[in-house]
């Protein structure tokens, strides 16, 4: 039971509010930035990092399941993203997580 104004969903309804995006969007992202800085830990250069086991230590169902979420979240696979943070100057927010440019 829960009280008058505390319930599970008003607490769900008040984080959108205040945050602009569910807790279920906040989680992705989340789990996106794992899969990310574990990439990084991985990299030696773009053909050396294992995707699966990036997937799979970033907590995701399986290698599918984390390409589609990143799509959603960035618009680019994993892959591609990856490269293109490399490569691209319009992608510099992503350096601030690590990646030289």
């Amino acid at each position: 039971m829960s009280e008058k104004g505390r319930s599970v969903r008003q607490f769900e309804r008040r984080f959108k509010q205040w945050l602009g995006l569910t807790h279920r969007e906040i989680f992705a992202m989340g789990r996106a930035e794992r899969a990310f800085f574990e990439a990084l830990a991985q990299e030696d250069g773009p053909e050396d990092i294992d995707w699966p086991d990036v997937a799979a230590l970033a907590g995701y169902a399986d290698q599918s399941h984390m390409i589609r979420q990143t799509r959603r979240i960035t618009g680019f696979t994993p892959a591609s993203l990856f490269k293109r943070v490399k490569a691209d100057p319009s992608f510099w927010t992503y350096r601030l997580w690590g990646i030289g440019g």
